[in-house]
């Protein structure tokens, strides 16, 4: 909440406007919840238990109207609704005419919901590899055929990419006129280079730490002297860093989705060797 007046009246506005809503609606009423409400709706809560019961799933929650009140992840029924993409979706390739006068290759993998491994985000030590422009990259060898211009890897920001239920880690590649009859190597070259991080994480030491390290620090520095978002922004962001599944603490509300924390190279290993793969993947 924002406005042109003090913390004291805008929380008193906050609470006086509501107090009267009870705590996490979507889970079934406790006795607490009837006692601040008023309310003794069992229609509401039959219906509610139902509704889980039918998803095979146990509500968590604890302490009731303090930071702790949250759902459990991986107990929410969206989760237990599965992935986005059915089987019948995947291993295929999808070809439409653009509007756009561009050719673009998308290899869309769906992967499982990121939100808790907010501390070391794999997927972002896993996009700066793919999406490196450097000497010996996948870009530079693709740019040395005139092939591709550029390209991009990575979960978007968006709802449907990055979500509570799934996530999309998608590897996008604007192509040259000569790289549309090439795709197909372009797709070769791509798991080849994933191939060459999987043998990297299976032998020897594994991925190195030192790219874990580079990012941090890029990161740090990215979000210390990011330009001030306007109030409105601001909230906006801080509200949706607060919704239970995104599994920030309170302390790490302001830059808990911006910060690397911790390297976790048995994730990445995970997304490598098992959602990274052509029979996970669907092609545009």
């Amino acid at each position: 909440v924002i406005g042109a007046y003090s913390l004291d009246k805008l929380q008193a506005k906050v609470v006086e406007s509501f107090s009267a809503v009870p705590s996490l609606p979507s889970l079934p009423r406790m006795d607490n919840d009837e006692q601040q409400t008023g309310s003794t709706d069992t229609n509401a809560n039959t219906n509610t238990d139902a509704f889980y019961a039918s998803m095979n799933v146990q509500p968590f929650r604890s302490n009731p109207c303090t930071w702790e009140s949250k759902i459990d992840p991986q107990q929410t029924p969206i989760v237990k609704c599965g992935m986005p993409f059915q089987p019948t979706s995947l291993n295929r390739i999808i070809r439409s005419i653009p509007v756009k006068d561009k050719h673009s290759l998308s290899i869309t993998f769906q992967i499982p919901p990121q939100y808790q491994h907010w501390e070391s985000k794999p997927c972002d030590y896993i996009s700066h590899l793919l999406g490196h422009e450097a000497e010996g990259s996948l870009l530079s060898s693709l740019k040395e055929t005139s092939w591709v211009n550029t390209c991009c890897a990575g979960v978007g920001d968006g709802g449907y990419e990055n979500a509570s239920g799934h996530a999309l880690f998608c590897m996008t590649f604007m192509l040259t006129k000569e790289g549309v009859d090439h795709w197909e190597e372009i797709l070769d070259r791509m798991y080849m280079y994933l191939g060459m991080m999987r043998h990297y994480i299976h032998n020897g030491d594994g991925l190195p730490t030192w790219i874990h390290e580079e990012l941090k620090s890029i990161q740090e520095m990215s979000h210390k002297f990011e330009d001030d978002a306007t109030p409105v922004d601001l909230a906006e962001s801080i509200a949706e860093c607060m919704v239970p599944f995104a599994c920030l603490p309170p302390e790490r509300l302001l830059d808990g989705d911006a910060l690397l924390f911790k390297f976790n190279g048995d994730v990445i290993r995970e997304l490598v060797d098992d959602y990274l793969i052509p029979a996970n993947a669907r092609v545009d």
